[in-house]
């Protein structure tokens, strides 16, 4: 398994301690919760003063920008295939699951996406209940394979196109394992293991608190999908000037120039980039090219309840 190393861990790394543990108490959530159970969870527990917002009614809008692009082997990349969409997240109700209340999360977009998420917050992360594999991979299709690699190789054989076409639907595939392993969790059948502290049975972690720089935590066993938390930032966005968490992806499941961030705040998710390449290969297994695609999702309109300004 090849990883990605940022430039930035061995540095913060070193940071003094003090300023550490200033990072450390600015993720603590602001008050303390009474021990969570086994066997679900309270309102208390999805209240927005911890570090994610969940209150009902909370709303995000996001601009999702994506770019495809075709180099075949000893040749230069052909012209881009860009698209563009409107993604909207409504937190609407509550669901219970496994014996807890969940907080539904509602995505929908302008591209006929739509899947319902849930999410569950204590003072020890935020938790997804895992998404049901056939609702979670309904995701936009971006571009049509056919049509943009027949417009981006218009005098290939039927063979050469056929291999492109192949590389382009496994690089929308991996871009949907990416988006849930970064914001929902992945796919993958729920866990039957019971821990003390953090996600119980039928859950993964999406946050675990609190955040710092270098931590880490596993998302997944299998496929491996890892989390770490690189550094805090400021980020200008549609929506405004936010502070945030850089989080870099790790995955087994990942090409060696692949690579994904993801920024958290106490706003919600702020910005998602990641860039996955397929290699195009023919019948014989022989390499004609690369396919690589790139993502920006970066949030537009917040309103959240209780929230002065929002």
């Amino acid at each position: 398994m090849r990883w990605r190393q940022s430039p930035l861990v061995p540095f913060l790394g070193s940071l003094p301690l003090l300023m550490l543990a200033a990072c450390v108490q600015l993720m603590e959530p602001s008050r303390a919760l009474e021990q969570r159970s086994t066997g679900g969870s309270s309102a208390f527990d999805q209240s927005s003063s911890l570090f994610h917002p969940l209150d009902i009614g909370n709303h995000w809008e996001y601009q999702n920008d994506f770019t495809y692009r075709i180099t075949p082997i000893g040749g230069s990349p052909g012209d881009p295939s860009v698209t563009h969409s409107i993604l909207v997240v409504d937190l609407v109700g509550m669901e219970e699951r496994f014996g807890r209340e969940y907080v539904v999360q509602r995505e929908v977009d302008d591209q006929g996406y739509e899947a319902n998420f849930l999410y569950r917050q204590d003072k020890t992360g935020l938790y997804n209940a895992d998404p049901v594999t056939a609702q979670a991979a309904r995701v936009t299709r971006a571009v049509d394979p056919a049509a943009f690699v027949a417009r981006s190789l218009p005098n290939a054989s039927e063979r050469v196109l056929a291999a492109y076409r192949a590389a382009v639907t496994r690089v929308m595939e991996k871009e949907s394992a990416i988006r849930l392993a970064a914001l929902q969790g992945g796919l993958a059948p729920p866990s039957n293991a019971q821990t003390a502290a953090g996600p119980l049975a039928g859950e993964i972690s999406v946050l675990r608190y609190p955040l710092a720089p270098s931590k880490s935590w596993h998302v997944r066993e299998a496929p491996l999908f890892v989390k770490t938390v690189e550094s805090q930032e400021r980020l200008d966005l549609p929506a405004g000037s936010f502070s945030g968490w850089r989080i870099r992806i790790d995955s087994e499941f990942f090409g060696p120039n692949d690579w994904v961030h993801v920024w958290h705040g106490r706003d919600g998710m702020l910005r998602l980039e990641a860039h996955v390449e397929g290699v195009a290969t023919d019948e014989n297994g022989n390499v004609l090219g690369t396919v690589g695609s790139d993502q920006v999702q970066r949030m537009s309109e917040v309103s959240l309840v209780g929230k002065a300004g929002s």
